[in-house]
């Protein structure tokens, strides 16, 4: 059927083909209907345009091309089994592309290597993230408007997030960097926030245990993940407060110079810029607890440096 011209509706609907069946190039000015087909070739629907709706549903497909496709509607795979990789590389989705709803099944892949390949397509809506998906995906360059079904601040975002990038055959910035956006035009900040930074950390993982960026990576991790969150710095300057206050305790000096607790000269030593208390600054302490002392005020300026870099974003 190629370069098929209709000017209505094509009705394919519980039909078999035991053989390839080809419609390049084809436009159908309304819907192609395939619900309930069985197709034990290859569907190749190359450069398709269909002007409302493409229903695949309660069908069973080998393998499938749609590549530079132009759908008006919905793709609607609910239900139906797969058996070969699916291809959409380029194409357009006016609708949603589903592979479950409220009426059908949910999508089957029957091999555990089915590969659904969306490079640089395009969709208003995709499937939510704990939809059928298969165990191998090719995202990078799709881009998309909304998740299905996707519920203000929803408890389970991120774990779904974490097994649906698992799936991606290479790793790519911009499937992860789309997922953001999304996430944070529906108000989900922290999920938003949670993908960014895992995206950095897929990123950090890549790298050779030996490479020196690995190890940069790594510190910016530990102290304000990767610069999506700062506040971390904040337990780790409590960490060193409690800590200056246990070597002014263990070594005495603390009592010796009038400081039975000494979490506010801890404190003060800590922190540039800040001065609770100018008798702090002539204090002269002895022993291990002065060199100690020499590092932890090493370890504020270090501190205080990580978080305005964190702010700024030049870290993520």
């Amino acid at each position: 059927m190629y370069s098929l011209q209709v000017d209505s509706t094509v009705i394919l609907r519980q039909s078999e083909f035991v053989a390839d069946v080809t419609a390049v190039g084809a436009t159908i000015s309304h819907t192609l209907d395939m619900r309930g087909s069985k197709v034990s070739g290859t569907l190749d629907l190359d450069r398709l345009r269909v002007g409302v709706h493409l229903l695949m549903y309660d069908a069973e497909f080998h393998e499938i091309v749609l590549e530079n496709a132009e759908i008006g509607g919905q793709l609607d795979f609910s239900g139906s089994t797969f058996h070969e990789n699916v291809t959409l590389n380029g194409a357009h989705i006016g609708g949603a592309l589903q592979f479950v709803s409220a009426q059908r099944s949910p999508a089957q892949w029957s091999d555990d290597a089915i590969l659904l390949s969306l490079r640089n397509a395009r969709a208003d809506v995709i499937p939510n993230l704990s939809d059928p998906w298969p165990n191998k995906l090719d995202l990078d360059g799709l881009t998309y408007r909304n998740l299905d079904r996707l519920t203000s601040r929803s408890s389970g975002i991120r774990n779904d997030f974490n097994s649906w990038f698992d799936k991606l055959l290479q790793y790519s910035r911009q499937p992860y960097e789309q997922l953001a956006t999304v996430l944070q035009t529906q108000g989900e900040i922290g999920s938003a926030t949670a993908v960014r930074y895992f995206a950095r950390d897929r990123e950090h993982e890549r790298r050779e245990a030996t490479d020196p960026v690995r190890l940069w990576l790594r510190l910016l991790d530990l102290v304000v993940g990767y610069g999506y969150y700062p506040q971390n710095t904040f337990r780790w300057a409590a960490g060193f407060v409690v800590l200056g206050a246990l070597v002014l305790r263990i070594f005495g000096e603390g009592p010796k110079n009038g400081m039975p607790f000494g979490f506010a000269y801890s404190f003060d030593m800590l922190l540039p810029l800040v001065r609770l208390r100018e008798k702090h600054y002539s204090i002269d302490l002895a022993g291990p607890a002065r060199y100690y002392f020499y590092i932890h005020e090493i370890m504020g300026w270090v501190l205080a440096s990580f978080f305005v870099t964190g702010l700024s974003g030049l870290t993520q």
